[in-house]
């Protein structure tokens, strides 16, 4: 019973079909498409009847994608739900090759197309292509169209290489304990979790080395991969006649390069906040565990060691209450999600680490997440922080019948803006808690600065390293040690200690900690959208928590927009203009509050 409770129901999205029906129907419907590919724009009951079958194709193929790829989530070592995922990877590679022509075909016909949309029954597509028109000058010939189909396959393996290498062959020395036992590291997660081991410092140490060493081992390999999937990146995006890699990034989510370089900017003047609650953080390291000198090692000891153990149910009501700022009606698509089972909720053997929010999901009428609940307050926050997505998927769909989905620019607003609620919220609960109240301050502050400062810090590595790639510069492990250096000191300031010891070992052997971060090698520029969202997200949040009526009707506006607008548009819904960038100070005054509360709890 408690495994059905806290499981999701999977079994609603075949609509009482099999899976082979519901793949069967699928494929049909796919092939109506393919067989009206060549004649979509002659008339306009053909172009209607195109629109149609798009968006039924879509909900049907995100029922059976979804079904699959949630069941391949929980039995990662299923070799039923492996074959399933392959079979539609690869008939969905078929048809798409059918129907590569489709683009092409539109901006031949442009002046018949944009007559079409003039219908009152389908002008509400108008965005959509003028967002292909607007591409005119990306799009090659038919021939190298098809040829790019082709061979996409095999321009898009870099993350695997990657996570494989990183995942399955790094291999990790014992780390060795004070008393000589050693403790196996078998994955990155055994050495993250012995580097929070409170009470044997030479274990931490040696894990810390362990992993470290690990990962400097293979700096040429990672160098050389990184370089080569930057490389790549950027050829392909001049073949399509973008100017590089980060410039086809920026035009395709409908941003110009002065809001990235805005953002650079802006997040710099953190520094001095972040030093701050840096180093009142460090001293309360000092106290707890009576350390003298901090080393790298230490610097991941938890400032408490009392942990709070929550049920599922207690969750669920903390979730309710934490979001009650947002509405009555908010809280109905909450407790909709608790009651019809939209939350696997267990970890169990075999089934993907992590949490998630299902994409995809026109057509759909649960929202799935995938939880690893493991009875923690940190399980809390990322239920609310997936809900936050699910809630999102559930608003647009119910405004929008054809942008059904979120940019990657404004898409985590919802998330950590419901983690900040529920931040918010446990403060004035645990206002009398000098414990729970310097967890969650602690938990604000890092999880602001590592959106911020550090992935700022990543973005602008990337840049600089793209820039050198596009120059026809060398790219080696030195030049990634210099522009890591360089950034850390923009963005973390890096003290005159730290840099008497960088080049010493085991120091040394952090220098190329950079070559860790998975988000380089998935073929998106993206680490700086992290930032923005969290600083609006922050001042949202900030504003409906103090009651501010007029900012959550407008964040409503936000959570049904879909990609109805360009991203921009789409935060300016909420009043915020990312354009001005006051927004940056706004989030700034409230973190510094917060540190002011994070330096008063003395320990």
């Amino acid at each position: 019973m408690t495994k059905e409770k806290y499981n999701w129901d999977l079994e609603s999205l075949l609509g009482n079909k099999s899976l082979e029906d519901l793949f069967k129907q699928w494929y049909q419907t796919e092939l109506k498409l393919v067989a009206l590919v060549n004649s979509f724009y002659k008339t306009k009951a053909n172009f209607k009847k195109w629109l149609s079958l798009t968006k039924e194709t879509e909900a049907i193929g995100n029922r059976l994608l979804m079904y699959v790829m949630n069941h391949n989530a929980e039995e990662l070592d299923n070799p039923q739900w492996i074959a399933w995922q392959q079979k539609i990877v690869h008939v969905g590679n078929e048809l798409a090759l059918k129907t590569s022509n489709w683009t092409n075909l539109v901006l031949e016909n442009e002046a018949k197309i944009k007559s079409y949309l003039k219908d009152s029954d389908i002008k509400d597509w108008t965005r959509e292509f003028d967002l292909i028109f607007k591409e005119r000058k990306h799009i090659l010939s038919k021939k190298a169209e098809l040829l790019m189909t082709k061979v996409s396959p095999a321009t898009t393996g870099v993350n695997d290489i990657f996570t494989t290498l990183t995942d399955s062959d790094l291999k990790f020395d014992d780390a060795i304990d004070a008393k000589g036992k050693p403790h196996k590291i078998l994955t990155i997660s055994d050495a993250i979790q012995l580097l929070k081991e409170p009470k044997d410092r030479t274990l931490r140490r040696n894990a810390w080395i362990s992993y470290n060493k690990a990962f400097n081992s293979v700096k040429n390999t990672l160098t050389k991969t990184l370089y080569y999937n930057y490389l790549r990146a950027n050829k392909l995006a001049q073949i399509r006649n973008y100017k590089n890699y980060i410039d086809a990034a920026l035009e395709n989510e409908e941003v110009n390069e002065k809001i990235l370089l805005a953002a650079y900017k802006h997040v710099a003047s953190f520094k001095s906040a972040y030093n701050e609650y840096r180093k009142h953080r460090l001293n309360l390291i000092k106290k707890i565990h009576h350390i003298t000198e901090l080393e790298p090692w230490d610097l991941s000891l938890d400032l408490s060691a009392k942990k709070i153990k929550v049920t599922i149910e207690q969750a669920k009501q903390e979730v309710v209450k934490a979001l009650a700022p947002l509405g009555t009606n908010y809280l109905k698509v909450v407790n909709k999600a608790f009651k019809e089972n939209w939350i696997s909720w267990l970890p169990k053997a075999h089934k993907t680490t992590g949490a998630y929010s299902i994409d995809n999901t026109y057509g759909l009428n649960k929202y799935y997440i995938l939880m690893n609940f493991d009875n923690s307050s940190d399980a809390v926050s990322t239920i609310a922080h997936e809900m936050g997505h699910s809630v999102c998927s559930y608003y647009l769909n119910h405004a929008q019948t054809i942008y059904t989905s979120t940019d990657m620019f404004v898409g985590e607003v919802p998330s950590i803006l419901n983690e900040m609620l529920l931040n918010f919220y446990w403060l004035k609960k645990y206002q009398n808690n000098k414990t729970m109240k310097l967890h969650v301050l602690e938990n604000m502050l890092s999880t602001f600065f590592g959106c911020t400062t550090r992935q700022i810090l990543f973005s602008k590595f990337e840049w600089e390293a793209n820039k050198l790639i596009n120059e026809g510069k060398p790219f080696t492990v030195s030049d990634v040690e210099r522009l890591y250096l360089e950034a850390r000191k923009t963005y973390e300031g890096v003290s005159k200690k730290a840099l008497a010891k960088i080049n010493k070992y085991p120091y040394c052997l952090a220098n190329t900690g950079i070559l860790r971060i998975p988000h380089f090698y998935m073929n998106n520029f993206y680490v700086y959208k992290y930032a923005i969202g969290q600083v609006i997200a922050l001042v949202i949040a900030n504003e409906i928590y103090n009651g501010n009526k007029t900012m959550l009707n407008n964040y409503f506006k936000f959570l049904k927009a879909g990609t109805s607008l360009p991203p921009l548009e789409i935060i300016k819904l909420t009043g915020i203009d990312l354009n001005k960038g006051d927004v940056y100070q706004q989030a700034l005054m409230i973190v510094n509050k917060l540190i002011k509360e994070f330096k008063q709890i003395k320990k």
